[in-house]
């Protein structure tokens, strides 16, 4: 199979901040297509299932802590923060839409299953620069699933560890850049770029976010080395497996990691 590949190199300047998100064109799509899951049988998105159970691993009690979700979409992993303990929520997107989508989650159903003395807000903000949010302000920054949709990464981090407070996480996952591409057929196909190459782009199969949204591909290395030079410190890395149903229909994902989950720790005590 043959890629449809835009490719580029991956500029680290300060860039302005974007005005439109490429998720606001295509909300919709992206919102149905999750969607499309629950109605297979699927209890989530394959690629949530997979890296969900180790991002929540990672988490510190978070009771009367700060949280916040950035590049939140549909608020999927914002919601899980609330589910397992948050006591403040903020959940940040550049796609207006989606925060739109996000903030339709937020029902009455919602409130009776989450903590209810919680906070859930959704903000529309760019994660390269976080303007709405002071420094040092988050015990905990997320991420689910969100990087390989940025440009500057560089950014990202730097904004990350303004916003921690001392001893606060930043706990991310991607899709592993080694990880194979889903085809319009319904296979697997190689990498369409070379995995040491720090470049974008997408594929042809438009069933799959990969095939609308463009990748930025970076190595392993890449996140871990950025990420230092921000004043980050690795605090710890998991490798996942694609989930069971997924595998089933697809056994060369037995071979390689699905997914990458980073743990980062600014330095400095943690308040209590």
């Amino acid at each position: 199979m043959t890629h449809q590949i835009t490719s580029q190199t991956i500029s680290h300047a300060i860039v302005p901040s974007l005005t439109q998100s490429i998720y606001d064109t295509v909300a919709v799509w992206y919102s149905d297509h999750i969607q499309q899951q629950h109605a297979l049988g699927e209890s989530v998105y394959p690629a949530h299932e997979s890296v969900i159970p180790a991002m929540l691993t990672m988490l510190p009690p978070l009771t009367n802590l700060d949280v916040m979700d950035i590049c939140c979409g549909t608020g999927v992993f914002t919601r899980a923060l609330i589910a397992v303990g948050a006591t403040r929520a903020t959940g940040v997107d550049l796609a207006a839409l989606l925060i739109e989508k996000a903030q339709s989650y937020i029902s009455p159903v919602t409130t009776a299953n989450r903590n209810l003395h919680s906070t859930l807000t959704y903000v529309v903000d760019d994660a390269t620069w976080l303007l709405s949010q002071p420094s040092s302000s988050q015990d905990v920054i997320t991420c689910c699933l969100g990087l390989t949709d940025v440009p500057n990464l560089v950014r990202v981090y730097q904004a990350t560890y303004r916003v921690l407070r001392p001893g606060g996480v930043a706990i991310s996952s991607i899709i592993h850049p080694a990880a194979p591409c889903s085809t319009a057929e319904g296979g697997l196909d190689y990498l369409p770029v070379a995995y040491h190459e720090e470049t974008v782009y997408t594929t042809n199969n438009h069933k799959s976010v990969r095939g609308r949204v463009p990748t930025y591909h970076r190595p392993l290395s890449q996140y871990l080395s950025l990420a230092r030079a921000a004043g980050l410190q690795l605090a710890d890395l998991v490798e996942t497996r694609a989930p069971e149903p997924l595998l089933r229909q697809q056994p060369l994902y037995g071979h390689v990691p699905y997914g990458l989950v980073l743990k980062f720790q600014k330095p400095g005590a943690a308040r209590s």
